[in-house]
């Protein structure tokens, strides 16, 4: 029973912030994805460089 109230809390969060950045995009453009994916971009170029 615990576990599937933690997934429906989590569900719930991400369901919460996918509403708070959907209005986002269209006023904005492709900055919040671009955003998103900075960090894994340099992830990835630093274990590259490395």
């Amino acid at each position: 029973m615990k576990l599937i109230v933690l997934t429906r809390m989590v569900a719930g969060i991400t369901a919460n912030t996918e509403q708070n950045i959907a209005p986002l995009v269209p006023l904005s453009g492709p900055s919040p994805l671009q955003l998103s994916n900075e960090p894994h971009m340099s992830i990835v170029a630093s274990e590259n460089a490395g």
